[in-house]
């Protein structure tokens, strides 16, 4: 499988904000958007998804990109609502859905439930929750529906160091096991560092560099990138450690 975006281009009030981006993605790994606040990253996935006015083409396996393939996870929860845990889940599943669901549906929304370990919660309104249980809610209604594709930005910035971790390593094991392709916007160097198998660097709405974990994550190309003095080592699980030391 393969998403492959070209020329695109985006212009907001006369001011470019994308500028000819090109892109092969592939399945099976998580392919992380990287770059500094402002560079374009979050508008680069709305592009994709036609969610902005963007002008280029993106094709998921030569064809037009259908909804019915994909899952987006916002940075910002936005919804708020009396419906349950339970409720937001199936809504996932809302292309499917008829007067009457069927026990098949049910069976997938139990077993997203459980497979996220949020059980507990399943029967409280989603706005009751804190803005990690929400986060962790609308990944169970992302993967509800098996896309193919999942787009995902930011989507660990309201949770605990635990539930990041936690959150990760489901998404990849749905991505390897899938074979789906997921493009996820990250700023936690450490979490990008161990998590994410192939970056792109957009920087002033281009892609100006793209590499495997391990050409990526180097001393010299995040000091480059974020503007930062870093510190890179290797744990004793040969993770890499990055502590951010000064500006430069």
């Amino acid at each position: 499988m393969n998403l492959n975006v070209s020329n695109i281009n985006l212009d907001i009030s006369k001011k470019n904000i994308l500028f000819n981006i090109n892109a092969d993605f592939k399945d099976s790994i998580l392919n992380g958007i990287i770059g500094v606040n402002g560079s374009g990253k979050s508008m680069f996935l709305k592009s994709i998804l036609g969610i902005t006015n963007a002008f280029g083409d993106v094709k998921y396996n030569d064809e037009k990109l259908n909804p019915i393939d994909y899952s987006y996870i916002s940075q910002t929860v936005n919804l708020e609502t009396e419906y349950t845990v339970y409720e937001v889940i199936l809504l996932g599943l809302y292309q499917n859905l008829s007067w009457k669901i069927d026990e098949e549906t049910l069976t997938k929304v139990d077993n997203i439930i459980k497979k996220l370990d949020i059980e507990l919660i399943s029967n409280r309104s989603f706005s009751s929750l804190s803005g990690g249980q929400k986060q962790m809610v609308l990944l169970a209604q992302a993967l509800v529906k098996s896309p193919k594709l999942i787009f995902a930005d930011e989507p660990t910035s309201a949770l605990d160091i635990s539930n990041q971790i936690e959150y990760m390593k489901i998404l990849k094991d749905y991505t390897y096991k899938n074979k789906c392709i997921t493009i996820i916007v990250l700023h936690d160097l450490s979490l990008m560092s161990r998590f994410i198998d192939y970056f792109y660097v957009i920087e002033e709405g281009q892609i100006v560099l793209e590499g495997e974990n391990k050409n990526i994550i180097k001393k010299e190309v995040l000091e480059d990138v974020y503007n930062v003095k870093v510190d890179v080592t290797e744990t004793l699980n040969s993770y890499k450690s990055i502590l951010p030391i000064d500006t430069l």
